[in-house]
């Protein structure tokens, strides 16, 4: 019997994974999963009281390994700016670990979790990566010095999110998700750390737009607006 219900579970959480990821969970109908999984829908509310649980329990074990992680394991340092990142990817390895354990879970998680209490997931990890990120800068840099804007590296996290959501959604196979994984921290982040040193040093290869370029321009800007009736603060 226990043979039976695991057989009957796992009928249902691939119904269900199937059904999320094409669907969503707004859309999801727990009378298709259950139509999927070969059984009444009387009989998976035996299972699962409702969708939010169904939901839940396909999830919860990922959000429980991510968090796992994040417990000092991850640390953002000078040395990903240098060296190869195949010898330094504490957090590539992590979401590689992730996609290869929990490849559907990673997917219904930050692509289709819009109306379940879940939703919130991407937020959590955009906080995380955003006090991560500034946790790094302030280490290495001087935010007078460095930035003008104090937006930066909030929208920088949001991007490193959005970014991974991307690849995670397009990436047809485990291989193809790694390499463009690894190509996006080649190629945006890695920049990124290399532009904000060579402000820092006073080594830059472009002209800066200064302070007084850009309060300049705005208050031009800013001036003409307001002649023109459409003034705001």
């Amino acid at each position: 019997m226990q043979v039976l219900k695991e057989e009957v579970r796992l009928n249902i959480r691939n119904a269900a994974i199937k059904a999320f990821k094409a669907e969503g969970y707004q859309k999801a109908s727990m009378r298709a999963i259950a139509g999927d999984a070969g059984m009444s829908p009387g009989n998976l509310y035996r299972y699962y009281k409702n969708k939010e649980a169904l939901f839940g329990d396909l999830v919860q074990p990922m959000i429980d390994f991510f968090q796992s992680k994040q417990k000092g394991e991850f640390k953002m340092d000078l040395k990903m700016v240098d060296v190869n990142l195949l010898e330094h990817s504490v957090f590539i390895e992590q979401l590689m670990e992730a996609r290869l354990d929990f490849r559907d879970e990673l997917f219904i998680l930050f692509l289709r979790a819009e109306g379940s209490p879940y939703v919130g997931a991407k937020e959590v990890y955009r906080a995380f990566l955003e006090e991560e990120s500034m946790k790094f800068y302030k280490s290495y840099f001087s935010s007078e010095v460095t930035l003008k804007g104090n937006m930066f590296i909030k929208a920088a996290a949001s991007s490193i999110v959005e970014g991974f959501c991307t690849i995670l959604e397009y990436s047809e196979s485990d291989r193809e998700f790694y390499i463009n994984m690894l190509e996006y921290a080649e190629l945006m982040v890695k920049p990124a750390i290399r532009n904000l040193i060579a402000l820092r040093d006073n080594q830059t290869k472009f002209r800066r737009i200064s302070d007084e370029e850009i309060i300049g321009h705005f208050n031009s800007h800013h001036h003409h607006r307001g002649h023109c009736g459409s003034e705001s603060n």
